[in-house]
């Protein structure tokens, strides 16, 4: 407790009533990143208010009314000054969470957003709403929204016909969803990050604005155009659990490291202002999905992080206005959310009883579709298949433009029953016939000679050896390449 003591101001301000009164009825607290917040004291399902908030300026303004004091922005400007300075001397960090959770007496809660302060608590493989029992501390941003009240029941597979995507990909988007729903930020697991393709029409924006906003985060930043710089990432990622952007078309390797720092979570580094030379620190972890026409994934690392999703084309009899797509959905909203919430919890409670058949590196997310399996009543393994074959796709796809390594798969495919060994001289003559001389001739997307190529084959042997190709390098009494073509690893 932050209790009023000798060392408070003993002035008779209206900025000096307002601390007083805001130390007696606050508890001043700092999250890990030296964000300073209010706690009311004593108060069940309590939420953290940002001290530097709209919000909270509005309260003091409201409590001050009370005496009929009348804060000016001076006087708010020494009170958000004073609490910052009391909070800033507590002595550790206290964990926040925003809208997802660990649960107080186990389990996940999330945060409803709602005015009542109503949340969900995810324990033994149910769903409940509480409202008053939770000592879970969540704070929450000002573009914030609530979420639906869950209906008493609810089906999960009820979604799958506003799912406008194969079958495969509706339980690839649902896992992500859950996952989503049941992991809170920093807690040592890796997110997937959701990635969305599809032609102009087929519902993107829709599916992230509606469908993944509205059940997993609700927000009023909606759908977001990329950011400039990893400043606004880091910004975005603290007043949203899921940050979705929008009508990507590339992103550069610095990027691509961003994102997978992102996604395991990290931190990004800078200087404070411009003009300092002191480091500025700041921790980074959140879910993304991101959406785009064209392929904008280049970079295996990234790519074996994300879990990508295609939306088919509408024909022209399934073909329906925005407005009475999200009317149907809006009306069933309540009941997808209940059964989502049910399937989350019971895969969520069988987490420590399965373990997953595939190697990834999104080790966590792969138990949970383990655990899915058994709660979704399917086969042993499937969507762990689902998922291991969707990643090898999204990794052959940042290598599609690359003319060596589809080169070098075409000929490990050409020789599969026999193998092939040879000089790097001898492969590279092969490999030209193979592209052309069109091709061969270009500096920059051909090796020009043979040490060049045995360079970049050993740059991409791994992704290749996960696309059925082993590449291996070998000195006798000259250099040699041993090329075959062997079944896709299984993860």
């Amino acid at each position: 407790m932050d209790d009023v003591d000798a060392n408070a101001p003993q002035g008779n301000s209206r900025a000096d009533r307002s601390v007083r009164e805001a130390r007696d009825k606050y508890e001043l607290i700092q999250d890990r990143n030296g964000r300073a917040y209010a706690l009311t004291k004593n108060e069940p399902n309590a939420i953290a208010l940002p001290i530097n908030g709209r919000v909270f300026k509005k309260v003091l303004r409201k409590d001050a009314h009370k005496r009929n004091d009348l804060l000016r922005q001076d006087d708010l400007t020494l009170i958000i000054d004073e609490l910052n300075a009391h909070a800033a001397i507590q002595d550790a960090p206290v964990e926040l969470y925003l809208r997802v959770g660990p649960g107080s007496s186990g389990g996940i809660e999330i945060d409803l957003g709602t005015p009542d302060r109503k949340r969900v608590r995810l324990c033994k493989g149910e769903a409940t709403v509480i409202a008053s029992d939770s000592s879970t501390l969540f704070f929450r941003s000002e573009s914030m929204q609530p979420m639906p009240l869950p209906a008493d029941e609810g089906d999960w597979r009820r979604l799958l016909s506003h799912l406008n995507m194969s079958d495969d990909d509706k339980y690839l988007l649902i896992a992500c969803m859950t996952f989503y729903l049941c992991h809170c930020k920093f807690s040592g697991v890796s997110f997937p990050i959701l990635v969305i393709k599809g032609e102009h029409g087929t519902g993107k924006s829709t599916l992230c604005r509606h469908v993944i906003r509205g059940l997993v985060d609700n927000n009023a930043s909606g759908v977001q155009m990329f950011p400039k710089d990893q400043k606004d990432l880091l910004i975005t990622s603290a007043n949203q659990h899921v940050v979705i952007y929008d009508n990507l078309r590339y992103l550069t390797k610095p990027w691509s490291d961003t994102l997978c720092i992102a996604s395991t979570g990290g931190t990004l580094s800078g200087r404070k202002l411009y003009t300092d030379s002191e480091e500025s620190l700041l921790q980074i972890h959140t879910p993304l999905v991101l959406n785009g026409i064209h392929s904008f994934i280049t970079e295996p690392d990234l790519a074996s992080r994300t879990v990508s999703i295609t939306l088919e084309r509408l024909t022209q009899d399934k073909r329906r206005s925005d407005s009475d797509l999200v009317a149907a959905f809006e009306k069933e909203k309540p009941a997808l959310f209940r059964g989502l919430l049910d399937l989350a919890a019971q895969t969520l409670h069988g987490i420590s009883q399965v373990q997953p058949q595939y190697k990834t590196r999104l080790t966590d997310f792969t138990r949970w579709l383990a655990s899915m399996e058994r709660a979704m009543k399917l086969d042993e393994g499937y969507l762990q298949d689902l998922y291991n074959r969707n990643v090898l796709a999204s990794k052959l796809e940042t290598i599609t433009e690359n003319a060596l390594a589809m080169a070098i798969i075409q000929f490990a495919k050409d020789n599969a029953s026999t193998g092939w060994s040879g000089t790097p001289t001898e492969l590279l003559t092969r490999l030209e016939a193979i592209v052309g001389a069109k091709v061969a001739g270009r500096s920059r997307q051909w090796p020009q000679n043979p040490i060049a190529m045995s360079k970049r084959l050993k740059v991409i042997a791994g992704i290749l050896e996960e696309q059925g190709v082993t590449v291996e390098f070998r000195h006798t009494t000259t250099r040699m390449i041993d090329v075959r073509h062997t079944r896709p690893a299984k993860g």
